[in-house]
């Protein structure tokens, strides 16, 4: 009975949580923020105690969840629950985060940072961007999708396209095609 709103992947700065948190403190009480992840294998560092420090700190218990690591099999039921998901990153997180949202269909908020902007310009319909930072801009920009469902309708198309663009598959047959144009007779 509750909104889901993800952030996916591996628990790091960079990635934003703690915009995250900002946020979750003034979003509607039928809001779950989801941090389905865990600390990656090589950190080293106490920033996934520290976050759950801040969540408890802040109240947020019941309205803030961290899955923990998620095995293949859970990732589509997941996704499923997932009504939005969050990219709230401060700068390139070089993970597969974005990639498996758009590969589920999932709707996105993200940060306006360069790598989000690049893609929201090849695509103007596949993230609805926010100011990086700003949580106040987050919050408002979240409210916005949730409440819109021709909106996150219009990003799950986009995501699924985009996806499907950048395919593993897709980008196989580009570069297939690169090497047979190379082999033509000038």
């Amino acid at each position: 009975g509750k909104k889901v709103v993800t952030l996916f992947g591996f628990l790091s700065v960079k990635k934003g949580h703690r915009i995250a948190l900002e946020a979750a403190a003034s979003l509607p009480p039928d809001t779950l923020l989801l941090f389905a992840g865990d600390r990656h294998p090589d950190d080293t560092t106490d920033y996934v105690p520290k976050l759950k420090e801040v969540i408890a700190a802040r109240g947020l218990t019941e309205r803030v969840r961290i899955t923990g690591y998620l095995p293949a099999e859970q990732i589509p039921i997941l996704m499923a629950a997932t009504d939005g998901g969050l990219a709230p990153f401060t700068q390139s997180s070089r993970s597969g985060a974005l990639a498996n949202l758009f590969a589920y269909g999932r709707p996105v908020l993200a940060s306006d940072i360069a790598p989000h902007k690049e893609m929201a310009h090849e695509a103007p319909s596949l993230l609805r961007l926010f100011r990086s930072g700003d949580a106040a801009d987050l919050t408002t920009q979240l409210r916005a999708l949730l409440n819109s469902d021709a909106e996150r309708t219009a990003l799950q198309q986009s995501a699924c396209a985009y996806a499907e663009r950048h395919s593993y598959a897709a980008m196989a047959e580009e570069t297939v095609k690169v090497y047979q144009t190379a082999q033509e007779p000038v």
